[in-house]
Parts: structure tokens; sequence; C-alpha cells
């Protein structure tokens, strides 16, 4: 899977049939949940599906190559972006509240071991009691991005966050990387967009009839 996955990304990065890669990231992140482990699947909607929808919808942008091509595919429901927009919300809310308490709450010693490995600064606290409030700000994040509430706020905080551990832990951004370009949106663009009325020109009466 990895040359049509290095394949996908090459078109992502220059903006080239944008829609199509992204289709294919989706594509390529289900056979990878069927072929090797079911539990690949509470990060399918986080990491790939939600980020995927979003370019699937909004294309590659203004500095695409895109933009000098027909497109490969079109919009997903262009005359409904809320749609789109609350789906990505509520998938990537659910699954950080999901991943909080299976893996973080369910399975507290995978975070201890990777906080103690790091040799994080804990200002003195226990590392379990750090290990559980990071559960709850996760868990609490995810239902508030759920809920389609502080979208910015949250946003400006993981992205701040996702930077602090992966200098102190001394982890490459990259693995991040499509969060980083997921909440980037969300703070640059806030909450699901209201539906407005088409706005029609006024008629200009003569005055000569008036």
């Amino acid at each position: 899977m990895a040359l049509p996955a290095l394949i996908s990304s090459v078109f992502l990065v220059l903006g080239f049939g944008t829609r199509a890669a992204a289709l294919g990231i989706v594509c390529l992140a289900g056979l990878g949940s069927c072929l090797f482990s079911l539990d690949f699947i509470s990060y399918y909607g986080l990491h790939f599906a939600a980020p995927a929808l979003l370019l699937m919808h909004f294309g590659g942008g203004a500095y695409s190559v895109d933009r000098l091509l027909p497109p490969s595919l079109p919009a997903l429901l262009p005359n409904s972006p809320r749609v789109i927009w609350n789906l990505v919300q509520v998938t990537i809310g659910a699954t950080f509240a999901i991943i909080a308490i299976s893996v973080k709450f369910l399975q507290p010693t995978l975070l201890i071991a990777i906080l103690e490995h790091g040799s994080m600064q804990l200002f003195g606290l226990p590392v379990q009691v750090v290990a559980l409030i990071m559960m709850a700000i996760e868990l609490m994040a995810g239902v508030l991005l759920a809920l389609g509430q502080l979208i910015r706020p949250i946003a400006l905080f993981l992205l701040f966050a996702f930077t602090f551990f992966a200098v102190t832990l001394q982890e490459s951004p990259l693995l991040h990387g499509n969060l980083y370009g997921v909440f980037l949106f969300f703070f640059l663009h806030g909450g699901a967009p209201i539906d407005l009325p088409r706005r029609t020109p006024r008629r200009i009466s003569d005055p000569q009839t008036a």
C-alpha cells in the first residue's frame, strides 16, 4: 500500500486531482482497516476520512494545480456545505471522545509509558494524574467539537498541544500533519457555515411610472 499512498500524497501536495486523491486516501484507509486490524477504525475518521471529506468538498484551493485544469470530481453537496461541515465536526469530535475513553482511560499504561519515556516535565504531579487530566481534556474537546461549540478556541488549543507534545516528547510534527491541517482549517473558518438565503437584485423602479 506504500506506493499508492505515496502517489496520493504527491497529488495532494501539488493540488493535482485533489478530490480524486482524497477519495483514494479514504479507500486506502478503509482497505488498511480490513487488511491489518479493526483497531485502526478508531483512527480512521479522525486522521483520514474527515480531512478527506473536507478536501473532496472544497477542492485544492487557490494555489493548486487544479485551478488550471477541469475539476477531477464534483464537489460533495455543493448546495449544502453545512452538511459536510457538520459531518466532519461530529466525526472528529466523536473520534476524539472515543479514543480518550477507549485508549487513554481504559488503557492508561500506554499513555503513562509515553510520558515516562519522553521525560516530560510534570510539575510535581504524579504521572497517573497527568494522564487522567489529558484524558479529560481530550474527552471534553471531542464532545464540544461534536456539538459544534467553541470551534476556534479548541482548534487553537489543540494546535498548541500537538506542537507542545511533539517538542517535549521529541516526536516529528509530521505524525500529526493531517490534524494540523484540519484544525488550522477549523481555526480559520470556525463552525459550520450558515445557509444564508440567496440575495436577489433589487429592481429599480422607473421614475416615469412610479
